[in-house]
């Protein structure tokens, strides 16, 4: 069903429906969007489901027999069969401040298996492409995860601290293993953006990305554009990342050990264990 030129179409067709995305982000300023709230500290703006509505349309259309998944609107099962995912706007407190730190991510998944990946960053002119038998590209150029081989050269992305319900719980394991790496790394980040800092791992902008989630429209785009890329994305365990993972960790393969090694020495799951 996807054999290489099938994948390459559904690439040019996700451009399109990401060109979509784009062109509505272009039209709107995000000082006058009516916000949604989603819990507490958390919120959609409209332009969110005005996307995601355009999209779920453009692509439905196009390939019918394949599903969608938004995160807004919700959708298809991911256990079996083919599904788009979308997260509309990646990073929406920023583009509500004016920050330019977020984008369109846009994956297909078979199987629970990503294939095709499309993520724009309108504010900053980046877009990565990718499928499972591609490289990863950024603005048609191939790219590659970093050589850094030692945590003290390396800079890690962190996802960022949990809102709503067991926030407090939740965000102690952020805490002790962004106090873990702010010890030893060269620098830590923070960006806002899953997706973003996913894909600045490919490029090899960031070394490391520790994410204590696993929301399939925030990482799943970024899963494929990593690997292709040269590099992992696994969880807490080692194990590689599916979409029953709990944790999205990626790198480059020399320092897939020494992230792991770090994260248990600092006994961040024992404290969040006595938090709760």
């Amino acid at each position: 069903m996807f054999n290489e030129n099938k994948l390459n179409d559904l690439l040019v067709l996700a451009e399109r429906a990401v060109d979509r995305a784009v062109s509505l982000l272009d039209t709107f300023s995000a000082c006058d969007l009516h916000l949604t709230f989603k819990g507490e500290r958390d919120y959609a703006s409209e332009l969110d489901f005005k996307i995601e509505q355009e999209l779920r349309g453009f692509l439905l259309d196009a390939e019918p027999e394949i599903g969608f998944l938004g995160e807004e609107y919700g959708g298809d099962s991911l256990g079996n069969g083919a599904a788009w995912v979308l997260d509309p706007i990646d990073g929406t407190v920023n583009f509500v401040r004016g920050i330019p730190l977020f984008g369109v991510s846009l994956a297909l998944l078979h199987n629970g298996k990503a294939l095709v990946s499309v993520i724009d960053f309108p504010a900053l002119g980046q877009r990565y492409t990718a499928t499972c038998k591609s490289f990863t590209k950024l603005d048609g150029q191939r790219i590659q995860v970093s050589s850094v081989k030692k945590i003290e050269e390396s800079i890690v992305g962190f996802g960022d601290f949990s809102v709503g319900d067991k926030y407090e719980e939740k965000n102690v394991i952020r805490i002790h293993s962004m106090a873990r790496f702010a010890q030893k790394a060269l620098r830590c980040r923070m960006l806002g953006s899953a997706a973003l800092q996913m894909c600045w791992v490919a490029a090899g902008y960031l070394d490391m990305a520790l994410t204590f989630s696993n929301n399939i429209w925030d990482v799943q785009g970024g899963v494929l554009v990593v690997r292709q890329a040269g590099g992992e994305v696994f969880d807490s365990d080692g194990a590689d990342h599916a979409v029953c993972s709990k944790y999205t960790f990626a790198s480059n393969a020399d320092l897939k050990s020494k992230c792991l090694q770090e994260i248990n020495e600092s006994n961040m799951f024992e404290a969040a264990e006595r938090a709760g």
